[in-house]
C-alpha cells in the first residue's frame, strides 16, 4: 500500500466526521488533489492550516529550515508547512474581498514557488525554493522526491520547468521529465522520483 494510499484511508474517515468533502482534480493536471468540505466548499487545509493558528493570507510563517543553495524545508506538522500547502490549495475565488489586496501584492513580484515532497499527492516533507530564480539547480544530494506543487503563480507560456535524478555523483545528472503551463496547485507525480529541478526560459 502505497504511504498516500495509507494516509488518505486514515485522513479521510476523520475529514468526513467533520462535514461532507468532495475531491476535485484541476483540469490541467490530473494528479492534483483538493479535498473541499461541501458544505463551506473551503479546501481542508485551510482548515488544518488555521488550526494551527496560521494566517493562509498573510506571510509565510518562519518555522522552516533553510538548507541551503536557495532550498528550504518545512516538516508535516509545521505552520510553514501548512502555510505552503494552502497556498498550492489556493483558487481567486478562496480569497475573501477583504483580503484580495493583500494577497496579490505578496505575489505581485510574479515569482514561482516549487514545492517538492517526498510522498506522493503533496503529502510529506516539503523542501522547496521561494522565489524560483532562473536557470539554478535546485537539488538534495540525498534524498529523492515522488511529487511536485506549484504556488505564486502559473507557469508562463515561455517557463519550463525541467525534473532530473542522479546521474554518479551528479543529482542533476540525469534528466527525466519537462513540465509547461504547470498550475497553481499539486501537480503530482512527474513519472519517476526526482531529486533536481530547474526553472528556465526556453
Amino acid at each position: 500500500m502505497q504511504l498516500s494510499t495509507l494516509f488518505l484511508s486514515l485522513v479521510l474517515p476523520l475529514l468526513a466526521a467533520a462535514g461532507p468533502i468532495t475531491v476535485e482534480s484541476g483540469p490541467e493536471a490530473s494528479s492534483s488533489l483538493v479535498i473541499r468540505n461541501l458544505a463551506t466548499g473551503e479546501p481542508e487545509s485551510f482548515k488544518n492550516a488555521t488550526l494551527l493558528g496560521v494566517d493562509i493570507f498573510g506571510p509565510m510563517p518562519d518555522d522552516y529550515e533553510v538548507v541551503g543553495e536557495g532550498l528550504n524545508k518545512a516538516e508535516p506538522g509545521s505552520k510553514s508547512w501548512a502555510w505552503l500547502r494552502a497556498q498550492i490549495d489556493m483558487s481567486p475565488e478562496d480569497v475573501p474581498a477583504h483580503r484580495r489586496a493583500e494577497v496579490e501584492k505578496r505575489q505581485s513580484g510574479r515569482s514561482v514557488t516549487v514545492n517538492a515532497y517526498t510522498g506522493y499527492d503533496c503529502f510529506g516533507t516539503n523542501f522547496f525554493s521561494n522565489p524560483t530564480s532562473y536557470n539554478v539547480h535546485y537539488y538534495h544530494s540525498v534524498l529523492r522526491f515522488t511529487s511536485f506543487g506549484i504556488g505564486g503563480r502559473n507557469l508562463g507560456s515561455r517557463e519550463q520547468l525541467d525534473f532530473s535524478n542522479f546521474q554518479g555523483n551528479d543529482a542533476c545528472g540525469l534528466w527525466i521529465a519537462t513540465r509547461t503551463f504547470s498550475p497553481v496547485g499539486c501537480n503530482g507525480q512527474v513519472g519517476r522520483s526526482f531529486a533536481c529541478w530547474r526553472l528556465w526560459l526556453n
